[in-house]
């Protein structure tokens, strides 16, 4: 999930404060966290959860190492939110169309 947030987020330290949010989210409130989902689906639509209700944008390119690096965050921050999440589960964390629904609270016909 940290190399997700970190694509999201635009950098490994803001990656890391949503992932930290969302772990402290499950320790404070175990409700929060529906493993009837499956335990990675729920866990990141937990953090869905917590990243629309506190999204900012994603930094340019801040802590990116390479011209490789900056340029796929400038064309992912180029996206709509839910294009990226979609693209972003499903390819680089390899969800199913039918998960990445889930995660996003969408149906599998709009993702």
């Amino acid at each position: 999930m940290r190399r997700y947030a970190r694509a999201l987020a635009g950098s490994q330290k803001s990656g890391d404060a949503y992932v930290k949010a969302c772990l402290q989210a499950i320790v404070a409130d175990a409700s929060v966290f529906d493993p009837s989902l499956g335990t990675k689906v729920a866990l990141y639509r937990l953090f869905h959860t917590l990243w629309n209700a506190t999204q900012m944008p994603p930094s340019e390119a801040e802590g990116a190492v390479s011209i490789f690096e900056k340029t796929t965050q400038q064309r992912l921050a180029a996206m709509t939110p839910e294009s990226r999440q979609t693209l972003l589960l499903t390819t680089l964390e390899g969800f199913k169309p039918r998960e990445a629904a889930t995660i996003i609270g969408r149906s599998e016909a709009e993702v």
